[in-house]
């Protein structure tokens, strides 16, 4: 780890599906709500469902299906009524999170954090939706006040790299120094835009474009071993 040290000045890390396993709620809290509209998808249909929608925002996703349904209801009041539907799928009957951390994720912040190298998350998520996984799993004894979203550049979603960058000036480090652990086609857009290395989590919505980043893991029990490969290079 010193030698990573050496190299890499900083690890920025995207949220959804990238330290939590989260897509998947939010997949199916749109098929929730559109149903309740009447809207059916069919199965054909839903096979490519989450990559279409992987990695962008509330404010994007919404617009994309308002111009596929045409339902009645404003973007805006589509936007409330499938957080607030996701937010509730994150927790059980008791109020206690069913959400889990990416394998491995919470082994290899420890160790980087030993070594004091800086760290944040850069996540497209909506301050409300951020503030809620936050405080539901104490992401704040992980990061501290290094939690960015894309309120911190105004509203600039990924791909558009102005959130990592951000990140890394906030992590006093230069973009070439900062590894970006992601798992979406935006991410990994926006780390190529942003001039950093970017290391994919592998999942089934994002086969097709892990070439887009430097490196690929399954989980962060793999993580150490594909630093260790990536600085060689």
């Amino acid at each position: 780890m010193k030698h990573i040290k050496n190299k890499i000045k900083a690890f920025i890390f995207d949220l959804d599906g990238t330290i939590l396993q989260t897509e998947h709620l939010w997949e199916q809290a749109t098929l929730d709500v559109l149903e309740k509209k009447g809207i059916s998808i069919p199965e054909s249909d839903k096979l490519g469902w989450g990559e279409r929608f992987s990695g962008k925002g509330l404010v994007e996703i919404a617009q994309m299906l308002k111009e596929s349904f045409d339902f009645t209801e404003t973007i805006e009041e589509f936007i409330e009524e499938k957080r607030a539907h996701t937010l509730s799928l994150f927790q059980d009957k008791n109020n206690k999170s069913k959400l889990n951390f990416i394998k491995g994720f919470k082994e290899f912040h420890s160790q980087i954090s030993e070594h004091s190298i800086p760290n944040c998350i850069a996540t497209n998520a909506d301050s409300i939706s951020l503030d809620h996984m936050k405080n539901l799993m104490n992401l704040d004894s992980f990061f501290k006040q290094n939690i960015f979203n894309i309120a911190h550049v105004e509203n600039k979603a990924k791909p558009d790299p102005s959130l990592f960058i951000y990140a890394a000036e906030k992590l006093g480090a230069k973009p070439k120094d900062c590894i970006v652990f992601e798992d979406s086609l935006p991410g990994f857009i926006a780390a190529q835009k942003a001039n950093m290395r970017c290391i994919a989590i592998k999942n089934k919505n994002n086969k097709q474009h892990l070439s887009l980043a430097h490196k690929s893991i399954n989980n962060y029990f793999e993580a150490l071993e594909t630093l260790k490969g990536l600085i060689k290079l």
